[in-house]
């Protein structure tokens, strides 16, 4: 499917000639076939662009395109290292020194589509298309693949209405039991089916129904699995349980809730606002007992127009950072709402926030998009774009900002990481911030 480039310090045996390397057992479309070989690694990494080469950090990855499913750049969940695609390739960063590790090339006959860090963060999961088939692949650290399904007549991308001739399009979910199996999301023309498999490609356990569901996600111990389903039974939270293997409905009121963020086993927090059935918008959030479907706590806005996003919870669970806006995103807010008093701090106003992370329990860190100048809101697009650290007792303060697109990926060995636009658009330069925090 791949090669593995190592970068210049790495060993290489040299009999000769350059042997060709081989991936064991992913580069086949069958394991019954003969595995096509991969290109050689060569010592050089591939230089940028010279139009972008006075940028200071010389870390480049791809800008994602519409067109493409691939994922941003991830930190792993350990924080020990950072993915990302350039060019082609899949690399592999240490995140503290920037030091690449590893370059995995792709076959000229498979695309990318997306990856996922496995819980552990010591190996992560690849989805790649070859003609009509769709594979998932577990790679390690070293690059050693192992082929864990194929899908034939498939295609990844659950926002595709048109399966155009395809049988059915895919979607990782979320791990389950704690990383031993994958829950994937598998849309017909009329159904959906979610499809727990383990990592021999086995199927545990699957459900299918002739109606749409939305956004689900796992529980801490990966026993769980909540989902909103929409359509004959209207718009509500339903709990698949992989222990007892039942599915069954916790709310009635179709509301949306979408799961959000859960607070323990027994607590979801999910965001109100049907959007399914069409017509509705995310407007508030709630707090759900998924043993009696009651809930626990209910937030929306009063002010007809508005709507509330929620962005991220606190390690405690008891904070939440959220925007207050109308549909356009012209008139924002952006609050930390206590769940405990109930009460709102307003510290940012006419930005939106897009990605999150709570360093501690009363600081947080997020990516800003707004405009320079308020009497611009109307008439332009977003101008201006920051990362911004926000803490309860010292403030706003601003630690990058730029009039082009920023992307925080988020916080490791004492740096925020975040990814600045590069010039043309059509790159992302990886960049670091030294974070002194009392």
């Amino acid at each position: 499917m791949f090669g593995l480039n190592l970068p210049a310090k790495g060993l290489f045996l040299i009999i000769g000639m350059v042997m060709v390397l081989l991936i064991g057992g992913c580069a086949a479309q069958e394991p019954a076939e003969e595995e096509p070989t991969a290109e050689a690694p060569v010592e050089d990494e591939k230089e940028p662009d010279e139009s972008i080469e006075d940028l200071s950090d010389q870390v480049y990855f791809s800008k994602e395109k519409p067109q493409y499913r691939t994922e941003m750049p991830l930190l792993s969940p350990d924080q020990n290292y950072m993915l990302g695609t350039f060019e082609g390739q899949l690399k592999l960063y240490e995140p503290h020194e920037k030091e690449l590790l590893y370059s995995y090339y792709f076959d000229q006959e498979y695309t990318l589509q997306t990856f996922a860090w496995h819980p552990r963060g010591d190996r992560f999961i690849v989805f790649v298309e070859s003609g009509q088939k769709l594979h998932i692949d577990l790679v390690d650290l070293k690059g050693e693949q192992k082929r864990i399904k194929t899908f034939g007549q498939a295609a990844y991308d659950t926002d595709v209405i048109s399966l155009e001739r395809l049988d059915a399009r895919v979607d990782f979910l979320d791990w389950a039991f704690q990383g031993e199996a994958l829950a994937l999301d598998v849309h017909g023309e009329e159904y959906s089916s979610v499809k727990l498999i383990d990592l021999d490609g086995q199927t545990l356990m699957e459900e299918d129904w002739d109606d749409r569901s939305f956004i689900r996600s796992a529980d801490p111990e990966g026993r769980q699995l909540a989902y909103t389903r929409y359509g004959s039974t209207g718009e509500n939270l339903w709990i698949w349980d992989f222990d007892d293997k039942e599915i069954r409905q916790v709310t009635e009121g179709s509301e949306g809730d979408y799961p959000f963020y859960w607070l323990d086993q027994r607590n979801l927090m999910v965001i109100l606002g049907a959007i399914g059935t069409g017509g509705g918008h995310h407007y508030g959030l709630a707090i759900i007992n998924l043993e009696t479907g009651e809930r626990e706590w209910k937030y929306s806005l009063d002010e007809e127009g508005k709507i509330y996003v929620a962005n991220s919870l606190s390690p405690e669970h008891n904070l939440v950072l959220g925007v207050e806006r109308n549909m356009a995103g012209t008139d924002a807010r952006a609050s930390i709402l206590d769940l405990e008093t109930k009460e709102q701090d307003y510290f940012l106003d006419d930005y939106t926030i897009s990605q999150s992370e709570w360093i501690s329990d009363d600081q947080v860190i997020f990516s800003a998009s707004g405009w320079e100048k308020k009497e611009d809101r109307y008439s332009v697009r977003e101008d201006h774009f920051a990362i911004k650290l926000y803490s309860l007792k010292d403030g706003l303060i601003t630690l990058a900002e730029d009039d082009e697109q920023l992307f925080l990926l988020g916080v490791a060995g004492g740096e925020v990481h975040y990814l600045k636009t590069a010039e043309g658009d059509s790159l992302w330069v990886w960049q670091t911030k030294a974070l002194e925090l009392e």
